[in-house]
């Protein structure tokens, strides 16, 4: 066999909701990724130890065996309120449930876990030619449930976050192909940098002093929403009824402000939980419009922190309701 040479950035991501769980649909999304990494054979490592060696010569197994996926994609939309992104697809594996915005474009609201679905991977290595044909290797899984989370940073791309996006174990496998698989993912814009001006909004419910709240912009640097979802995911290799598992976790998020000292009375939990609202809106193009609004926030802790030389705020936070992403 002759030696295949595999560049390690010729890698791109396909993938789709499956109609049947554990079936591929045939036709698959691809999705511009950065960061993208699979672990075929994936799973419980265990040690086979037994009576009378001397700890030396024991072998590894490996049971509940599955292939994980992480990757991050843009925190874009399609280009145009009327059109559903290529994210559809794998932000419904990750938990997020889509519905048409009552104004313009998609609303992706969190599940319950009894109701994410399930969806097929595939990533393709370019793996060399050969003879007339392109070779690739491929890593496929089924069955495909995860989480996502979102993370902004001043200056940088915001990116959602696909993370333990667990499937079945199917081993990798190259074929030939005639002619060279394009990579071209559809409906999909590149994302604004998050920076004032490409952010229209991003405000916290601050008291008003007549015992209701005000919605008010904030000092921004950075906001981080770990799991998005709210969902913890597994693989459960149980006789009969393996699969993809995810359940519910706490959605917890952090953002890091200008001093302000509105949240001082916000974190105080000792005499009763203060909710807020909080409501952020990131692009400023049809179609690359992305919006998270939730009506009770707690935010309950912060600390004082160094921001480019000024005194600046970490505030850690909780959804204490679904919040909902729109997309328009």
């Amino acid at each position: 066999m002759a030696r295949r040479t595999i560049d390690s950035k010729a890698k791109f991501i396909a993938g789709a909701v499956e109609a049947t769980e554990g079936t591929n649909p045939g036709t698959l999304a691809q999705l511009r990724t950065r960061n993208l990494e699979v672990t075929s054979y994936d799973g419980d490592s265990r040690r086979r130890e037994y009576d009378g060696d001397d700890g030396r010569n024991n072998p590894t197994v490996k049971p509940n065996r599955h292939t994980s996926f992480s990757f991050d994609a843009d925190f874009a939309g399609s280009g145009d309120p009327t059109v559903i992104s290529a994210l559809d697809e794998y932000l419904r594996m990750a938990g997020l449930a889509r519905a048409p915005n009552a104004t313009a474009g998609f609303d992706y609201l969190i599940s319950d876990p009894a109701d994410v679905s399930s969806g097929t991977l595939m990533v393709r290595r370019k793996s060399g030619r050969d003879g007339a044909n392109f070779g690739y290797v491929n890593y496929e899984s089924n069955g495909v449930r995860g989480y996502v989370g979102i993370v902004m940073a001043k200056g940088d791309d915001p990116m959602f976050q696909f993370r333990d996006m667990k499937g079945s174990y199917i081993r990798p496998a190259y074929t030939a192909e005639n002619a060279e698989i394009v990579f071209a993912p559809d409906n999909q814009e590149y994302p604004e940098i998050f920076e004032n001006g490409n952010v229209p909004e991003f405000k916290f419910g601050i008291p008003d002093g007549v015992g209701g709240f005000e919605l008010r912009d904030v000092c921004l640097h950075e906001c981080s929403i770990g799991n998005y979802s709210g969902l913890n995911a597994s693989w459960r290799n149980a006789v009969n009824c393996a699969g993809s598992r995810v359940t519910a976790t706490p959605i917890d998020f952090t953002a890091k402000i200008g001093w302000d000292d509105s949240f001082f009375e916000l974190v105080e939990s000792h005499q009763g939980i203060i909710t807020i609202p909080f409501q952020m809106m990131h692009g400023t193009s049809a179609g690359n419009q992305l919006s998270i609004k939730s009506a009770k926030v707690q935010v309950h802790d912060l600390k004082e922190t160094d921001i480019d030389g000024e005194l600046g705020m970490d505030l850690s936070c909780t959804f204490l309701d679904r919040p909902v992403l729109t997309i328009a």
